[in-house]
């Protein structure tokens, strides 16, 4: 090669020789073999991250599926348990209203005097005061 070592630049000897041009080509040849090698070591650590990303989000959508199983089933638990005591408290409403019949009948003056006394009680309870 034509270019001197020593200097930083190529001389005009160089330039008129071709030299330049020469080297340049290798240069260029050089970084073109180049290029793959560093594209896959490119790709390579993009699909590092890429891989963790895809195990987190897979991990994080099973434990989601898992978390929202268990909810519904609680949901469905709690509802039916709601469904439940519901029955058994219409049930105990209707025995109490039946025995309140009931004694009303029997004692049908008692049961003015009883509600006069409540009526009362609650209009003190509830009065205003100014």
């Amino acid at each position: 090669m034509a270019i001197n070592d020593n200097l930083p630049f190529p001389t005009s000897a160089s330039i008129q020789n071709g030299d330049v041009t020469t080297s340049a080509t290798a240069a260029a040849d050089k970084i073109a073999s180049a290029i793959p090698a560093t594209a896959a070591a490119a790709k390579e650590l993009l699909d590092k991250p890429v891989a963790v990303a895809e195990r987190l989000v897979t991990g994080t959508q099973q434990t989601m599926r898992q978390t929202v199983d268990k909810l519904a089933d609680t949901a469905a638990s709690a509802l039916e348990s709601l469904h439940c005591t519901s029955e058994k408290f219409h049930v105990a409403q209707q025995q109490l209203l039946d025995d309140c019949r009931t004694q009303v009948r029997k004692k049908p003056v008692e049961s003015i005097v009883v509600a006069a006394v409540a009526g009362y009680l609650l209009s003190l309870l509830f009065q205003r005061r100014n």
